[in-house]
């Protein structure tokens, strides 16, 4: 039946209705429904201790509902943990309802994969290698067998249950790059007054930590937020006020915080991903370049160069004070020893003497530092809290040169996509999640600051797909 004319008509009129939804949507900066939760959940926090317990019931019941959800209640649950217990009364431990939620999820998201048949799923090739041969590592060269595969499982499911996440929900790229500036921006806004406050310096009197309970979680909380907000800005056009305003507040809250591993990340990050972006993709290049030539970039330049020329003896000075965090060294040679390079040595020291297996995944240096906190009612371990503030030398110290090499396969897999196709605000972030464990190794923390670093990669994830490949993440 020949269809008549009217029926051609309104057919542009409806495609044109919908280019305008799908703007309108990209252009959204803050989700305003997830930021009233997120201050409903800090209120309830505020009120009674006793609410952190029903507020993560919550949130599990929630990351069942789909691989979305369970992002969401991750991203929260985070927070939930490492909350300023100077602003936010605690009700205990919550390390076992974290975990409840982490392994939930993972059963949620598996479900959807399954649920949709796949062929394959290359995102498992991430994991399997490096969990098979860690594993044998662990049960044959551990000094704790137990502890390390605790530590192992803890890792796979919650980087796994991370990245088949996003996977899954890959078509909502401009949802999750609103999502995280909606959360990133909300803890940083919210706990900027405290800055005026005691309540902002209740760990050590000296450095601000905000909403977060030491000043060096949250410098390493704002080192990636800065990098994910001023690429939007520089590389992106994002000028919105609220992007605008992050950047302030969070550089700002970044030297407050005295963290000179947050600091020297989120700057060694930008000289790497500059680098890379000169290499061998064109867009970012060409982005790049476009951005280097603007006329605002070459005058704060400019302006710069002759600030940094004319305060010179001025800004070496307060540097060095921001490096030694007020403690009598000579340089920074002697800063770096008595903050890390014991550690170091500690760890390389056990390398040299197990140099093909290490001394066991997740392990402390030596056993007599071992304590683990398990559950109260069955026993089974929940953490065993570790000091290593270099992951090449912890990784060489735990699993030794074979297991490094499973080490740097996961690696590879996870940065291989975003270098050849990733925007430069994704590279900036990813490198900055990197970076930080140079001063800090929480690569593989689940239960700590890792958790947080995992979102932030798995949102890299999504951006390093190419538009209109969303549906070949899984292949049906």
């Amino acid at each position: 039946m020949r269809k008549s004319a009217s029926t051609y008509m309104r057919r542009p009129a409806i495609r044109k209705i919908r280019m305008k939804k799908n703007l309108h949507t990209k252009r959204n900066i803050i989700l305003w429904r997830e930021l009233i939760a997120l201050c409903v959940i800090l209120a309830a926090q505020r009120v009674s201790g006793t609410l952190q317990t029903l507020t993560f019931a919550v949130l599990i019941l929630w990351a069942l509902r789909g691989p979305k959800q369970t992002i969401q209640a991750l991203s929260f649950s985070w927070l939930l943990a490492f909350l300023n217990p100077g602003i936010f009364p605690s009700s205990g431990s919550v390390t076992i309802y974290r975990w409840v939620l982490i392994f939930g999820g993972f059963a949620r998201v598996v479900f959807e994969v399954l649920r949709r048949r796949p062929r394959v799923i290359k995102e498992i090739l991430y994991f399997l290698p490096f969990a098979v041969g860690i594993a044998v590592l662990s049960v044959f060269y551990s000094y704790e067998p137990i502890i390390s595969l605790f530590k192992l499982i803890s890792f796979v499911v919650g980087g796994g249950t991370i990245i088949l996440a996003f996977c899954v929900t890959a078509e909502e790229t401009e949802y999750w790059k609103a999502w995280f500036t909606t959360f990133l921006l909300a803890i940083m806004i919210i706990g900027f007054p405290f800055y005026y406050s005691e309540l902002g310096y209740t760990r050590n009197e000296r450095g601000f930590q905000g909403l977060l309970s030491h000043p060096q979680s949250y410098g390493l909380f704002l080192a990636p937020a800065i990098a994910w907000l001023a690429g939007r800005f520089l590389f992106e056009k994002e000028r919105s006020v609220y992007v605008v305003g992050g950047i302030t507040i969070g550089v700002l809250s970044l030297v407050a915080t005295q963290s000179r591993t947050a600091a020297f990340a989120l700057l060694l990050a930008l000289v790497l991903t500059l680098m890379m972006s000169m290499g061998h993709a064109p867009g970012r290049r060409r982005t790049l370049i476009r951005t280097l030539k603007h006329p605002l970039a070459v005058s704060v330049f400019c302006f710069g160069m002759i600030f940094v020329i004319w305060k010179a003896d001025l800004l070496s000075e307060q540097a060095l004070s921001f490096v030694k965090k007020g403690v009598d060294t000579e340089g920074f040679v002697s800063v770096y020893k008595a903050s890390r390079g014991d550690l170091i040595e500690r760890s390389m020291n056990n390398f040299y003497q197990y140099p093909l297996t290490g001394i066991g995944f997740g392990l402390p240096s030596s056993p007599q530092l071992l304590e683990v906190q398990k559950d109260k009612w069955v026993g089974l371990p929940l953490g065993a809290t570790i000091e290593k503030g270099f992951l090449p030398s912890a990784i060489l110290e735990e699993v030794g040169l074979i297991g490094s090499g499973f080490v740097m396969f996961l690696l590879f897999a996870l940065v291989s996509p975003l270098m050849r196709r990733g925007t430069i605000p994704g590279v900036w972030l990813l490198m900055t999640c990197l970076t930080i464990n140079l001063g800090e190794e929480v690569f593989f923390s689940m239960g700590g600051m890792g958790l947080y670093i995992w979102l932030l990669i798995g949102l890299t994830k999504v951006m390093s797909e190419k538009p209109g490949e969303a549906d070949n993440l899984l292949a049906r």
